[in-house]
């Protein structure tokens, strides 16, 4: 079971409204976090180098053409370091530019 599937029935069962809105703002995270997982595959077979920071939440993904990029997938942001530019699409981002 996924995490964001466990945290929804403990919102289902949460009498107090504000802790279900809570719980909700962490569903909507980790399905965003769970939606990347699926385009990591593709990205190590692209050749990209991924390197994950659990405590930063965040991914660092080297390319040739964009240098350094800082994708943050709960927050579904994405910082191009050579630019010094925040994305707010991220994946849709690196959907469209490296894959």
């Amino acid at each position: 079971m996924k995490k964001s599937e466990e945290l929804k029935i403990q919102a289902q069962t949460e009498d107090n409204d504000l802790k279900a809105l809570g719980i909700y703002t962490k569903i909507l995270r980790e399905e965003r976090f769970e939606r990347f997982k699926k385009y990591k595959s593709e990205l190590i077979a692209k050749g990209f180098s991924l390197i994950e920071n659990e405590e930063q939440g965040k991914i660092t993904i080297e390319t040739k053409t964009y240098g350094t990029l800082d994708y943050y997938p709960k927050a579904n942001k994405i910082l191009i370091r050579k630019k010094n530019k925040w994305n707010k699409a991220g994946l849709h981002w690196i959907i469209k530019n490296l894959l």
